[in-house]
C-alpha cells in the first residue's frame, strides 16, 4: 500500500495559508524558506497566493468563484531570478512578522504575581480585583480606597495604600507612579526595584516604605534591612545614590536634584501599622474573604453589615498562655501547653436580612493554624484574652459557627476554609483563628 506525499506546490499552498493566518511554526517557516531556495516556480506561486490573499483582504463582499478561476489563470509577468527570490523571501518574513504582531497583540502577557489580600473597603478604577487574581506584566492598577497586597513570584510582597497607582513590570520591578506602598522582599528577591519618576529605589533584603508625594518627590523609609535610593536626573540617567539602612528615611526629587535623608515621619508608622493590621500575618486570602483597616468597637449583630463577605479581623498578637489551655472542637481536641505564643484572628460574618446565599472563602497564614474556637462558650472565655480591648461583644446565643456552616483546615495547618450558610433564622457567625505566632513579630 502506498502512501501518497503533498507535491512542492501543495506545500507552497498550505505554508501561505499558514504565514497569512499567523500560524505558522518555526519548522514550517523553515521548509518554506527551503521550497523557496530550490524553486523558482515555487516562489512565482507562492507571490500569487500572498497577492490574491491580500486582494481579498481589501474586497468588502464575497468574490465569485469564477472571478478567482479567471484571476489565478490570467498570465502574469515573470519577474527575474534574483528578484523572485529576494521578493518572496521579504515578503515571507514580512507576512510571519505581521502574523506575529497581532498574535502578540491577543495573547495575554505572563503572569507575575497574584492579588494576595484585599480590605473590605478597597475600590478600583477600571476592572474591580479579587483576592487571587493573577497580575501580569505590564498590568496598570489604581486603588482609589482601601489597601491592598499583591504577592509577586519572586516572593516579595507589595502593599498598595490608597489612593495610590502602579505598574506591574515583572516579579522584581514595579513603578509607584503616586501614592504610598510597603514592600516585604525575601533574601531570595534581593535586587527588588520599585521606580517612581524620581527614583529607582533598589533592594538589598529588606522592609521599606516607599511614598511619592503631592509635592512632587520621592521619600523612602526602611524599616528593616538595607536599601539604595537612586536619585534619576532629566534624562533618566542615574545621578547619585545614597544607601539607607534600618530606621533611616530619605527624600529624592528630580526637579529640584535633591538627595538627603530626612527626619522620621509620624505617617511612616501609622502606614506600616495599617498594613500590618490589614495583612500581617496573612499570606493570602481567597474568594469572600476580606480584611478591615480599623477593627470595628461594637462586634454584635446589625452594627457591622457584610453582605458579600466575612471578614478577617486581626486581634491581639503574640498572646502568651499562662495556663495550659484544652478545647473540644469539630475539627479535634486542641492541646496548648504554657508558654505557647498565639496571634489571634476574629471571623465576623453579619448579612442583611432576607440574603439568600452565604459567602466562602479561605485565609492562608505564614504559621501553622493551632484551634479554631467555634462554639459560643469558646468564643466569649476567650474575647478577653485574644480580642483586643474596649470591644463590645455578642451574648446572643448561636454566635458561633453552627453544624451545617463549613470549617476545612488544609493539610499543611496553615490555610482555614469557611463557608458559613444562612440559616432559617440565624444569619450572624462568628468564629477564632488561632495561629503560632511568627518568629518576626516576636
Amino acid at each position: 500500500m502506498s502512501t501518497s506525499h503533498p507535491s512542492s506546490a501543495e506545500q507552497i499552498d498550505r505554508l501561505a495559508e499558514a504565514v497569512c493566518a499567523g500560524t505558522i511554526s518555526p519548522e514550517e517557516m523553515s521548509l518554506l524558506d527551503q521550497l523557496l531556495s530550490e524553486n523558482l516556480g515555487l516562489c512565482q506561486q507562492y507571490l500569487n497566493y500572498l497577492k490574491l490573499h491580500a486582494s481579498l483582504g481589501v474586497m468588502q463582499k464575497p468574490v465569485p468563484f469564477d472571478q478567482l478561476a479567471a484571476y489565478t489563470e490570467q498570465p502574469k509577468r515573470l519577474l527575474k531570478a534574483s528578484q523572485l527570490l529576494a521578493i518572496a523571501v521579504t515578503l515571507t518574513v514580512t507576512a510571519a512578522s505581521v502574523a506575529l504582531f497581532f498574535v502578540w497583540l491577543q495573547t495575554p502577557s505572563m503572569p507575575v504575581g497574584r492579588v494576595a489580600v484585599l480590605s473590605a473597603d478597597a475600590q478600583w478604577d477600571g476592572t474591580p480585583l479579587s483576592p487571587g487574581n493573577l497580575v501580569r506584566m505590564g498590568d496598570n492598577f489604581f486603588l482609589r480606597e482601601g489597601t491592598a497586597t499583591f504577592e509577586l513570584n519572586s516572593g516579595s510582597q507589595i502593599h498598595l495604600i490608597a489612593p495610590a497607582s502602579i505598574t506591574i513590570r515583572h516579579d522584581m520591578h514595579v513603578t509607584l507612579w503616586d501614592g504610598m506602598l510597603t514592600a516585604h522582599v525575601p533574601s531570595e528577591a534581593v535586587g527588588f526595584i520599585v521606580r517612581t519618576v524620581d527614583a529607582e529605589i533598589y533592594d538589598l533584603g529588606t522592609d521599606f516604605i516607599v511614598d511619592r508625594t503631592d509635592d512632587h518627590e520621592t521619600q523612602v523609609f526602611v524599616k528593616r534591612g538595607r536599601v539604595e535610593a537612586r536619585l534619576y536626573d532629566n534624562s533618566g540617567n542615574v545621578a547619585e545614590a545614597l544607601q539607607l539602612t534600618s530606621g533611616r528615611s530619605a527624600r529624592l526629587s528630580v526637579e529640584t536634584g535633591l538627595i538627603e535623608e530626612s527626619e522620621l515621619l509620624l505617617k511612616w508608622g501609622i502606614a506600616w501599622d495599617r498594613v500590618e493590621h490589614t495583612s500581617g500575618g496573612i499570606q493570602q486570602t481567597d474568594g469572600d474573604a476580606r480584611t478591615i483597616s480599623t477593627s470595628p468597637l461594637v462586634l454584635t449583630e446589625g452594627t457591622h453589615v457584610t453582605p458579600e463577605h466575612f471578614l478577617v479581623i486581626p486581634e491581639k498578637k503574640n498572646v502568651i498562655l499562662t495556663e495550659a489551655v484544652n478545647w473540644k472542637t469539630r475539627l479535634g481536641d486542641v492541646h496548648l501547653p504554657v508558654g505557647t505564643v498565639l496571634d489571634s484572628y476574629l471571623i465576623h460574618y453579619d448579612p442583611p436580612k432576607g440574603i439568600k446565599k452565604g459567602v466562602s472563602g479561605t485565609i492562608t497564614f505564614h504559621e501553622n493554624v493551632l484551634a479554631v474556637l467555634e462554639d459560643d462558650s469558646q468564643l466569649q472565655n476567650t474575647d478577653e484574652l485574644f480580642g483586643l480591648d474596649g470591644r463590645e461583644w455578642p451574648t446572643m446565643k448561636q454566635r458561633g459557627f453552627e453544624s451545617e456552616d463549613d470549617i476545612h483546615i488544609s493539610d499543611d495547618n496553615k490555610t482555614v476554609r469557611l463557608h458559613p450558610i444562612i440559616g432559617q433564622e440565624n444569619y450572624f457567625d462568628q468564629c477564632r483563628v488561632l495561629v503560632r505566632s511568627s518568629p518576626q513579630s516576636n
